[in-house]
C-alpha cells in the first residue's frame, strides 16, 4: 500500500469506540484554546480584518460562520478566514516534534464541515482527531528537514490534514480520500521566506491548506485523480521537498495503535515556539535569585541551530525588528522585554517598544551562541547564563517547554489561557457558554450554540 492508501484506510475505519477518552479530552482542550486565539485574534490582529473582509466580499453560499461573527460564506471561504484568523498571532498550538501548528487547519475544517452537515459534536472531535493524527505523523516523518529546506510546515501539511478531516465528515470512501491528499499535494509549497522581513504571509499559510484541502475533496469527488503516490513517489512531496523519505513508514505504520494528538503543546506566550523555554528561564532566574532588568550587565543565551535560524538570524533583522510579527521571531526581543516586564503578552507584541531606549539598550546586551549539544530531539530547549552589574553570574536551563508531556500543564491552565484571550471581548454569559459547550461538545446542536455564543457582543 502507498503511504496514501494507508492514511484513507485509517480514516475510513476509525469510529470512536477505537479512541482512548484522553484522546478526546485533548481535542476538546485544543478546541478550547483554539477558540479563545481565534476570538483575541479576530479582535486584534490586522490581518484578521483584512481576510474576513474579503469572506465577506465574496458572493458565495452561506453555509458555514465565520468565527466570533454573524455572517456566512461557502464553507472554502471559511476555512480560508478562521483558519488564517486562528493563526493570527502566532499564538494557537504546536506539535514542537513535528514542528506544525495543528488546529489551525483541523479545526477550521471540522467545525466548518461539520456545521454544513449538521453533525454532532461527537463526529466532528473525531474528524478533528483523525486530522490531527496525520499532520503531526506528516511533520514527525520529516524530522525538520522542512524548516531546514525553507519550507513552512504547516503551510505544506495543511491540505492533508485538511482533507482526513473533511472526508472523515463526509464519510468518503478510501479511493476518494487517496486522489483528493494526491490533488492535495500540488497545493505543498508555503516557504519561510517571511523570517526575513517579519511579512504577513505566514498568517495565511493554515488557511490556504485548509482551503486547499476542500477543493481537493470536491475535485476528488468528482472524479478528479491524483497521484497514488503523493508522498513518496519520485516527485511526491517528501523527494521533491527534501530529498529523503524521512521516516514515513515509520510513522504512518502506527496510525490507530499509538495517539499523538495528547503530545500537541499548547503555546502560553504569542510568540515563535523556540523563545518560550527562553522566557521561562529568564523568569525562573530572575525569581529565584532576586535581580531585576536594572542590575543586569549582559545575557548569553545558547539555542540549537534551528532555533538560530527561526529567531536569531540574520542578525541584524533580529535585532531592531522593523514589524510586530518579526517581534515574535526575535530571541532578541523577546529575552530584553521578559527581562524588562516580567513575560511576553499580545500588549508586548507592539513597535512602540522598539523606539524605547531601555528595551535597545537591553536588546543590546544579549548574545546569542549556537550549540548544538543542548539539542533535545523533539522539543525546544534553551539555556541562558545572565551576568549582573555587581559580578555575579547565574545560569538555567529547560529542556522541555512547558506544556510538553515531559512538562505539562493542566486543563486548569488552558481555561485560564482561554480567559485571559476573551475577556472583554465576550459578555460574561458567553465566555461561560462557550466553556461549557466545549467541554462537553456533543449532540446536533454543539456547533450552532458555539458558534452563536462566540458571536455575542
Amino acid at each position: 500500500m502507498t503511504i496514501s492508501e494507508k492514511i484513507a484506510k485509517f480514516v475510513k475505519e476509525l469510529w470512536p469506540e477505537d479512541v482512548p477518552t484522553e484522546v478526546f479530552e485533548a481535542a476538546k482542550a485544543h478546541m478550547l484554546d483554539t477558540v479563545g486565539v481565534a476570538l483575541l485574534s479576530g479582535e486584534t490582529a490586522p490581518t484578521s480584518a483584512m481576510i474576513q473582509k474579503l469572506a465577506r466580499e465574496k458572493e458565495e453560499r452561506p453555509e458555514c460562520t465565520l468565527w466570533g461573527r454573524q455572517e456566512k460564506t461557502s464553507a472554502a471561504g471559511a476555512v480560508l478566514c478562521n483558519a488564517t484568523v486562528i493563526h493570527g498571532l502566532d499564538f494557537d498550538d504546536t506539535h514542537t516534534g513535528a514542528i506544525v501548528h495543528p488546529s489551525a487547519s483541523v479545526l477550521a475544517v471540522a467545525l466548518a464541515i461539520g456545521e454544513k452537515l449538521h453533525k454532532t459534536g461527537e463526529e466532528i472531535l473525531l474528524a478533528a482527531i483523525a486530522g490531527y493524527e496525520v499532520i503531526v505523523r506528516l511533520g514527525l516523518a520529516a524530522d525538520g528537514q522542512f524548516h531546514d529546506h525553507g519550507f513552512h510546515p504547516s503551510g505544506i501539511l495543511a491540505p492533508f490534514a485538511g482533507v482526513c478531516t473533511a472526508a472523515k465528515l463526509m464519510d468518503l470512501e478510501e479511493d476518494v480520500i487517496v486522489n483528493a491528499c494526491g490533488i492535495a499535494g500540488s497545493q505543498a509549497g508555503t516557504i519561510m521566506e517571511f523570517l526575513h522581513d517579519g511579512s504577513w504571509v505566514k498568517m495565511l499559510h493554515p488557511g490556504w491548506g485548509a482551503f486547499g484541502a476542500i477543493y481537493a475533496v470536491d475535485c476528488a469527488r468528482a472524479g478528479f485523480t491524483g497521484p497514488r503516490t503523493v508522498f513518496e513517489g519520485q516527485y511526491g512531496v517528501f523527494p521533491t521537498h527534501i530529498q529523503n523519505l524521512g521516516r514515513l513508514a515509520e510513522q504512518i505504520d502506527t496510525l490507530g495503535t499509538a495517539w499523538l494528538t495528547p503530545e500537541i503543546a499548547f503555546k502560553l506566550y504569542p510568540t515563535c515556539h523556540h523563545t518560550h523555554s527562553f522566557i521561562n528561564v529568564m523568569t525562573s532566574l530572575m525569581e529565584t535569585h532576586r535581580f531585576s532588568a536594572a542590575d543586569i550587565r549582559s545575557m548569553r543565551a545558547y539555542g540549537t541551530p534551528m532555533c538560530a535560524s527561526q529567531v536569531c538570524y540574520p542578525k541584524e533583522a533580529k535585532v531592531r525588528p522593523e514589524t510586530e510579527y518579526m517581534m515574535k521571531f526575535s530571541l532578541y526581543y523577546v529575552l530584553a522585554i521578559t527581562a524588562l516586564r516580567g513575560s511576553v503578552t499580545t500588549e508586548e507584541i507592539d513597535l512602540k517598544y522598539m523606539n524605547d531606549p531601555e528595551v535597545l539598550e537591553m536588546i543590546d546586551r544579549i548574545e546569542f551562541v549556537e550549540d548544538s549539544s543542548i539539542a533535545v530531539p523533539g522539543h525546544m530547549p534553551a539555556k541562558l547564563e545572565v551576568t549582573l552589574k555587581d559580578g555575579r553570574t547565574f545560569s538555567e536551563s529547560q529542556k522541555y517547554e512547558k506544556s510538553a508531556r515531559e512538562n505539562p500543564i493542566t486543563l486548569e491552565d488552558v481555561i485560564r489561557k482561554y480567559h485571559a484571550c476573551v475577556s472583554g471581548i465576550l459578555p460574561e454569559a458567553a465566555e461561560r457558554t462557550v466553556l461549557d459547550v466545549v467541554l462537553n461538545f456533543r449532540g446536533s446542536d454543539a456547533v450552532p450554540r458555539l458558534m452563536a455564543a462566540m458571536a455575542a457582543r
